[in-house]
């Protein structure tokens, strides 16, 4: 998707300076994973979440300069001092154009001792190039360490239970460091460790749902405050959900929810043929369902 905003350096200086919403890098780092592709009057950058075009003569003389600069390991002030003939103001405000637009992170905000060795390097790739999705992490390699100390837990419900253990494995691949692919009924109070920064359980529901065992499991997460994430599946209706997200006494419970759901729990008319290609499309679901935990 093309952002070409008509918004200009100065102007995002100023934000930056002044809304707290922002939060200036301290040693901004522009990844190398991000494409720069050279136009007559700008630079086009590919690989954020979507497509950004710079434009103006600050962007063809000062920015080439610039990016070699943002390599993470100098602070703004030291970056401003290898162009001396670029006012502190100009280079401020350029770079904080960059940022706003979701084009740099801050390695000042790397955990000691989290190596980008120890992750994947196209999960890394992808993490240093959306870390401004939510604002919540600074770099990638905060984002990946708090992932590595998240604990998740992954039950299957439906014709294909075997699909928990496919969800775990790409949980772990993305940097998820502890995963259990669980059987309905097992006692959630002794499997999560209260030491594990964040805790979540996956609930991937393929066909019409059991809504008592669902209440069941809710009332368990409840009494351990486990917040806990429902997938449903049912390839009959066509109909796929991502949630809701349950976290007693800050959402609905389930039994509330499914209430409020009760014409999905009714069986459709006719038993119909399934496709052919079912079992790919759950696994194309449960693909997602990784990626929007």
């Amino acid at each position: 998707m093309l952002a070409e905003k008509l918004i200009s350096a100065e102007h995002m200086g100023r934000a930056v300076l002044f809304d707290p919403q922002f939060m200036m890098p301290q040693r901004p780092h522009f990844p190398k994973d991000f494409v720069v592709v050279p136009l007559k009057d700008g630079l086009l950058i590919e690989g954020a979440a979507d497509q950004q075009v710079l434009r103006g003569k600050a962007t063809k003389k000062l920015l080439p300069r610039l990016l070699p600069l943002l390599d993470g390991k100098h602070t703004l002030e030291e970056v401003a001092q290898a162009v001396p003939d670029a006012s502190v103001k100009m280079v401020f405000n350029m770079i904080a154009l960059l940022y706003t637009r979701g084009l740099l992170e801050d390695s000042a905000a790397d955990p000691a001792g989290f190596e980008a060795t120890s992750v994947d390097p196209q999960v890394l790739s992808y993490f240093r190039r959306h870390v401004d999705t939510t604002r919540v992490n600074h770099s990638a390699l905060e984002s990946l360490a708090r992932l590595a100390s998240a604990q998740v837990a992954v039950l299957a419900y439906g014709p294909s239970p075997d699909i928990a253990e496919e969800i775990c494995t790409q949980l772990e691949q993305t940097g998820v460091g502890m995963v259990s692919a669980l059987e309905w009924g097992a006692d959630l109070g002794k499997l999560f460790e209260k030491q594990a920064d964040r805790r979540l359980v996956v609930v991937l529901v393929e066909g019409q749902e059991d809504q008592e065992l669902l209440q069941e499991l809710d009332e368990q997460c409840a009494r351990y405050a486990l917040p806990w994430l429902r997938v449903g599946i049912d390839l009959k209706r066509r109909v796929a959900e991502m949630g809701p997200y349950f976290e007693r006494g800050e959402t609905a419970c389930y039994r509330c929810f499914a209430r409020a759901n009760a014409e999905f729990a009714e069986e459709p008319d006719g038993t119909g043929d399934l496709q052919v290609g079912q079992h790919l499309e759950v696994r194309l679901w449960a693909q997602m369902l990784v990626l929007e935990t």
